[in-house]
């Protein structure tokens, strides 16, 4: 069997769901299959289980073996990629001390606060050009230091989510340069800064932090006890990476200066690839993440709640019929009952308990819908969530885009036709859909080339990226976007100083 005709296994373990998939090298998704994830949810709280989060991979591998029959003997390799940020700590034995804490846990608002207000927060962004939020490692960190400092105590590493898998299937402590870009590492090293654990007040904890490894093909291999539990062979290789986000931009070929991402999922993560980090942005936001492919870094603004602001209107108007196996086509066919605009409505789509990260820090925001009047009914309510989302993301996106941009979507948010008008006609730009499984596919690339199958990235993207459609502006909804922006942003700056 040549290289070039064999199949990728790749693992995207999100926040809602855990996919594995079979791909070509042509990628192509010849088989896949989903688990739901169970969150542990207390107020502000947010946490997972990590050895159930564990049997929920296993089970997903085992299900999609069954689909793929020969095909098995072809498989090259497993490549992880799964959610960003969060703290998923183990001892001494790999053992879990506790739950995961995940990226949209708000417990550390406090803490993001103060580093807000006693600048903390602009020395730390000054060497790792990324802003702070409660989910981080740091403000975790600092938060289990001052309230729970047996947790510190206990653990020998602090893992990220695909470095917990990479581990359960090698048996190796590793991390990669996606993961380790925020917020330990200053983004000019591919070590941790010791200056950035003291700004944090996390002095001593260096050694505790898995070891980054940024040889461009680096792969552990599948462990003879992890084999017995997947089925697949021992000495398999195994590809750690890069986290969702930047899996997503490789996957969707957004590879040159400048093009965007929109990944429309529980988050709306915006992205900008860059070729070298920015020196000087107009304003302190975002992350910045060294995707550790090509040297390319990717400048990432995700605003807290995507498809999440879809799954809330869902909740408060009852809309889907008990056990409608399409709840969201039955939403998205309400909000088509208002005109473009939503005749004067406004959403703010700060709904998540950790506040707002992009294009601002602000743990205490909350979202806002404005100005309602009686003759409003629940349809322009509903198209108002759709749209508020993406004048979110055009909020994050305006300084960055360039004419020349290219600027993709996937996710499952981008199944909705509805929002794949709004966007382009919201953003001014022609917008291309990629395969809503870009992140398998970015990750399923990246072991690609660790394997060296593809030589270069843009090879890889040539064989593997897949446009579906382009969705164009309309100049009516332009003109009615541009006024709802002005006024979006408008409140949008009014909010962030009365949630203080």
């Amino acid at each position: 069997m040549g290289r070039q005709e064999g199949y990728i296994i790749a693992i995207d373990a999100g926040t809602s769901a855990i996919k594995c998939a079979l791909i070509s090298l042509k990628g192509t998704i010849i088989a896949q299959n989903m688990r739901r994830v169970r969150l542990i949810q207390d107020g502000i709280r947010v946490e997972i289980d990590m050895k159930e989060f564990w049997g929920a991979v296993l089970k997903s591998l085992r299900a999609l073996q069954e689909k793929i029959g020969s095909r098995k003997k072809k498989i090259l390799g497993l490549a992880i990629t799964g959610q960003g940020d969060g703290l998923w700590s183990v001892n001494g034995k790999g053992e879990p001390v506790g739950r995961a804490v995940l990226w949209c846990d708000a417990r550390a608002s406090d803490i993001v606060l103060k580093w807000q207000r006693d600048a903390t927060m602009e020395k730390t962004f000054y060497l790792n050009q990324s802003c702070d939020f409660p989910g981080n490692q740091s403000a975790l960190l600092a938060y289990f230091k001052k309230h729970q400092p047996q947790i510190l105590k206990k653990s020998r590493w602090f893992l990220y989510c695909k470095d917990w898998l990479f581990y359960k299937f090698t048996g190796q402590i590793a991390t990669d340069l996606s993961d380790s870009s925020f917020p330990f590492r200053d983004f000019r090293s591919v070590d941790y800064s010791e200056e950035l654990l003291r700004l944090y007040g996390l002095e001593g904890l260096k050694k505790k932090l898995p070891p980054i490894v940024s040889d461009p093909h680096f792969t552990g291999q599948l462990s003879p006890e992890a084999s017995k539990l997947t089925l697949l062979p021992a000495g398999l290789p195994v590809s750690t990476g890069p986290y969702d986000i930047p899996s997503a931009v490789l996957g969707s070929g957004a590879i040159n200066e400048g093009d965007a991402l929109i990944i429309l999922g529980t988050t709306c993560a915006n992205n900008i690839t860059l070729k070298r980090p920015l020196r000087r942005s107009k304003r302190k936001v975002g992350l910045l993440i060294t995707a550790g492919i090509d040297g390319l870094y990717i400048k990432c603004l995700p605003v807290m709640a995507g498809t999440t602001s879809i799954e809330w209107i869902m909740r408060v108007f009852a809309s889907a019929k008990k056990g409608s196996k399409k709840p969201f086509n039955e939403i998205e066919r309400l909000a088509l009952g208002s005109p473009a605009g939503s005749e004067g409505l406004l959403f703010h789509p700060y709904i998540s308990p950790s506040g707002e990260r992009a294009p601002f820090i602000n743990p205490n925001i909350r979202g806002q819908l404005s100005g309602l009047r009686i003759h409003h009914e629940r349809q322009h309510i509903i198209r108002a969530v759709y749209e508020g989302v993406a004048l979110a993301a055009r909020d994050c996106l305006e300084e960055f885009l360039r004419p020349e941009s290219r600027v993709s979507i996937c996710g499952g948010g981008a199944r909705s036709n509805l929002w794949c008008t709004i966007f382009p006609s919201c953003l001014k730009k022609d917008i291309v859909k990629v395969s809503e499984n870009s992140g398998l596919i970015g990750t399923a690339m990246s072991a690609a080339l660790r394997l060296r199958i593809f030589s270069d990235l843009k090879t890889a993207v040539k064989k593997m990226v897949n446009e579906e459609k382009i969705f164009k502006p309309e100049q009516k909804l332009v003109e009615i976007y541009e006024d709802c922006f002005q006024r979006f942003r408008q409140m949008r700056k009014y909010l962030n100083k009365f949630y203080i």
